[in-house]
């Protein structure tokens, strides 16, 4: 039964999401979807490098669930990720060392392993977490800080908004300094 600290509504999802795990509802086509948005491709991969961690960590854990070890693989499984990304050569190494110092038994461990495989070519071999959090902009970034001092600033109409004094705005702005 859920824990009796949580709302009304936290339960129910709990409930819903484990009656959909007991009936295997969530399935690799549900799984995929979660994956889609970790996926290395994305023009936003920069924006998004905790999303895309805290992605991998989720769709793992689904594909751990039912194990009669599940808490002993998905925590290791976490630990690992911690401090080496999915791509690191001496991840699964890692996480194998993991496993056996929580005395996961053998055949656990393989199918663990498993998962890890299958998660690794759900994202098409390759989750990039190493260059997530590089700007897909490098070469602009890198102009720009090296000829700050040189840059004379050009005045261009804000992207969104319509900055501090939009056209037919009528909210009374009140008597702050620089309105």
């Amino acid at each position: 039964m859920p824990n009796k600290d949580l709302n009304i509504l936290e339960k129910k999802i709990l409930l819903a999401l484990r009656y959909s795990l007991q009936e295997g509802t969530i399935n690799e086509s549900v799984l995929s979807d979660m994956l889609k948005d970790v996926e290395h491709g994305s023009d936003e991969t920069s924006h998004h490098s905790q999303f895309r961690w805290e992605g991998i960590d989720d769709a793992f854990k689904l594909k751990a669930a039912g194990s009669p070890y599940e808490d002993a693989v998905t925590s290791s499984f976490f630990q690992t990720h911690n401090y080496k990304y999915l791509d690191d050569p001496a991840f699964k190494l890692s996480f194998e060392r993991e496993l056996r110092q929580r005395a996961v038994p053998e055949l656990e461990i393989n199918s663990a392993v498993g998962y890890l495989d299958s998660l690794v070519s759900d994202l098409k071999t390759n989750p990039s977490e190493l260059d997530a959090g590089w700007s897909p902009d490098m070469a602009d970034l890198v102009d720009l800080t090296s000829n700050a001092d040189n840059r004379t600033p050009k005045s261009t109409d804000p992207f969104t908004g319509g900055g501090s004094h939009p056209d037919g705005d009528t909210y009374d702005k009140g008597r702050l300094e620089g309105f």
